[in-house]
């Protein structure tokens, strides 16, 4: 039996994704490949979460709000979604580069696919940072190509965006030096794929992406 790792609910085919991207999402949830693998990430690696633990999660999808906000009541943690544009599944509307909220305030960081939006990722990597208690851990993922430098462009029209960035809404695509910029901003940072967190026979039956990126940064404990 196959069920969703996001929803739990028992899928015998995968539906298409954007762009009529076929084995992309869950037909009950919705969720993408990249949710998928998060859920897999909390559910089978046993990752991050604890008692009291504060998230913060940034564009939240829907199930997965609803798998954290789960696991987190088990032990009376709390869970804070945000977004700028979308106000469908958050708790705050806030710009990412000017956080409100106090120094050191979550345990746990999750931001998908957000950086390529935003015109100063400096501003949003340290306002993350900053957020973020010493010792917390903050999972990210980008569009990335580890074989070259990134390509940015703020003021590219939007069918350049599309040729160089993928999407209208993007400004760039990463390259291998995104990890000296979660580093910068005082984050240990360890770069792994889909490939080195699951089997192949995992990331089949879950229709994972093969090599889909994923930065494991710790903010490093204050000196005593």
């Amino acid at each position: 039996m196959l069920k969703c790792p996001a929803c739990r609910n028992e899928v015998t085919e995968w539906g298409p994704g954007p762009g009529g991207r076929p084995n992309a999402s869950c037909p009950y949830c919705g969720a993408l490949e990249r949710h998928r693998m998060l859920a897999l990430v909390f559910q089978e690696l046993r990752l991050f979460i604890s008692t009291s633990t504060a998230v913060l999660d940034y564009a939240p999808n829907r199930q997965m709000q609803k798998l954290l906000k789960r696991r987190l009541a088990q032990g009376g943690g709390t869970y804070v979604g945000v977004d700028l544009m979308d106000d469908r599944f958050i708790d705050s509307t806030v710009d990412a580069c000017h956080l409100p909220f106090p120094d050191s305030a979550f345990d746990l960081i999750v931001q998908f696919h957000v950086l390529e939006h935003i015109p100063d990722d400096g501003a949003a990597i340290r306002e993350m940072a900053r957020v973020l208690k010493p010792g917390g851990l903050c999972l990210v993922q980008v569009p990335c190509r580890r074989d070259r430098l990134t390509d940015e462009d703020p003021s590219a029209p939007e069918e350049e965006r599309i040729v160089r960035f993928g999407q209208a809404d993007h400004i760039r695509y990463y390259g291998s030096d995104f990890d000296d910029r979660l580093r910068a901003n005082g984050l240990d940072t360890t770069f792994m794929t889909s490939n080195d967190l699951f089997s192949d026979e995992r990331r089949s039956r879950f229709r994972l992406n093969e090599n889909d990126p994923l930065w494991i940064c710790r903010k490093a404990q204050a000196a005593k």
